[in-house]
């Protein structure tokens, strides 16, 4: 199993700003990563985003519900289920996705911005070529940032 890698990026979005973190999350170990004191210190205004195999043959139908991160109600997914983030032609899944706790971060969320980028069709690439550069579309989203004084510049 690949690590899962988790970074964070430092913005001033409106009315709030938040740190430039990135941590494996392999590391945690199950203490850690049980112990909600940790992860509640960690996750506060979080986005995580990318291959999270959030789909198809990885996460049938059926197992959603043991999933907390998709069932508490302090996760928002902004990429549904129907959004195909594959570049082969035959298959049609879901497995990258941005999923946003906090409701600072989420009121910066522009809304309906959040989508895989189709880097194949932009550059005019066959299924072919695209999959030298990856087998997953990047997904993408954009936030409303706050605007900066002169001295904040």
């Amino acid at each position: 199993m690949r690590p899962l890698a988790l970074l964070l990026l430092g913005l001033r979005l409106a009315g709030a700003g938040f740190k430039i973190c990135a941590f494996n999350t392999q590391g945690f170990g199950e203490a850690k990563s049980g112990d909600t004191r940790v992860m509640g210190a960690l996750v506060q205004n979080v986005m995580l985003l990318g291959d999270l195999n959030a789909g198809g043959p990885y996460v049938p139908p059926s197992a959603w519900g043991s999933i907390r991160l998709r069932w508490d109600p302090r996760f928002h997914w902004l990429i549904g289920d129907g959004v195909d983030t594959t570049v082969r032609a035959r298959t049609h899944c879901a497995y990258d996705r941005i999923v946003v706790q906090g409701d600072e971060l989420l009121r910066a969320v522009v809304p309906g911005s959040a989508k895989a980028y189709n880097f194949a069709r932009s550059l005019g690439l066959s299924e072919e070529e695209a999959l030298q550069v990856s087998d997953h579309y990047p997904v993408e989203v954009n936030l409303r940032l706050a605007s900066r004084t002169p001295r904040e510049l």
